[in-house]
Order: structure tokens, then sequence, then C-alpha cells
């Protein structure tokens, strides 16, 4: 409506007019708080999820740590078990010997 138009009204119709225009700006006012509600809900969903991904990431790194930690552990276990069976392959030949030994002396005592 221009601005003679509006002239032209009587004070009733300028009111009424006035107070629907005062409605719809109440109207207008809460669609746009409701509006700015659900941004802040999907910009809380959406930090939710970067926090998630990044959660799942630094779980990902702790797991392949714990990953390596025990290839590690089994490798280090797997070179001991070789130490071993070669200490006790040695012993059992050392002992062997002195038992050879054990039996020539006493073949040469009797």
């Amino acid at each position: 409506m221009e601005d003679r138009d509006i002239r032209k009204l009587s004070r009733g119709d300028l009111l009424e007019m006035l107070v629907e225009l005062s409605k719809e700006n109440d109207r207008l006012k809460e669609e746009l708080a409701e509006a700015n509600k659900k941004l802040e809900n999907r910009r809380i969903s959406a930090t939710e999820a970067g926090s998630l991904a990044e959660a799942s990431l630094k779980l990902n790194g702790v797991f392949e740590a714990a990953e390596k930690a025990a290839q590690d552990y089994l490798y280090n276990i797997k070179i001991l078990e070789k130490a071993k069976i070669k200490e006790m392959k040695e012993i059992h030949t050392l002992y062997k010997k002195m038992k050879e030994n054990e039996e020539r002396k006493d073949e040469e005592n009797n």
C-alpha cells in the first residue's frame, strides 16, 4: 500500500492494520526464533558428529598402537624362545658330554 492510500484510511482502519502488522511481526519473530533453534541444534549435531569422528580416529590410533605393541611382544617372545631352545640344546650337549666322561671314568676305574 502506498503512502497516499494509507493517509486516506480512518483511524480505526489504521489501528486494525497496526494490530495485524504487530501480529505478523510476532509470528515472524517466533518463526525466526524456531529457525535459530533448529540451526543451533544442527550446529550441535555437526559438532558432536565431528567429535565422534575425532574420537573414532583417536580410538583407531589407540588400537593401532596396541596392535603394534602386541606384534612387538610376540616378536620378542619368539626371539626369547629361540634363545632358550639354543640354550637348552647347549645344556643338553654339555650334559651328554659330562655323562660320557663319567662313564669313561667309571670304566677306567673298573
